[in-house]
């Protein structure tokens, strides 16, 4: 997948996508920074299915951890809540799934994430600081 951000106005890029993210992790060496890889690895294999409330129990017991700790842990290497990294991915999920048919409706994109179309809108412009159909504009 191309990257994406390029395409988007300097003023529009998210503040940390998953990418983003999953590289400042690498960069970095620390006990804190291994937990940290290890609850990104989770997230990739269950942001669809593991991302409602319980998601906040999930994650620590499967790192055995605590959840404050894994928030510290989150914080502190990555600058982001281990919920913004949940949405992170999603939101990844989707600008592959549009990058793959551009014809896509919002939605039909928050169909394939399980999400309402209400709740993938608003997360949609809070991490890519443009609605959907300015998005498909910009990149088209």
């Amino acid at each position: 997948m191309e990257n994406l951000d390029n395409l988007l106005p300097k003023a529009h890029s998210p503040k940390k996508n998953w990418e983003n993210i999953q590289e400042t992790c690498q960069t970095n060496s620390s006990a804190a920074s291994k937990t940290t890889r290890d609850f990104l690895a989770l997230v990739e294999r269950n942001f669809l299915i593991k991302r409602q409330k319980p998601f906040e129990e999930f994650y620590p017991k499967k790192l055995g951890i605590t959840p404050n700790g894994l928030y510290k842990n989150c914080g502190r290497i990555i600058k982001v809540s281990p919920s913004y990294c949940v949405q992170a991915r999603l939101i990844f999920e989707a600008r592959k799934i549009f990058d793959i048919d551009r014809k896509l409706q919002m939605r039909e994109v928050a169909d394939k994430l399980d999400m309402d179309e209400y709740h993938f809108s608003k997360l949609f412009k809070k991490h890519t600081g443009l609605t959907f159909t300015d998005y498909r504009k910009t990149i088209s």
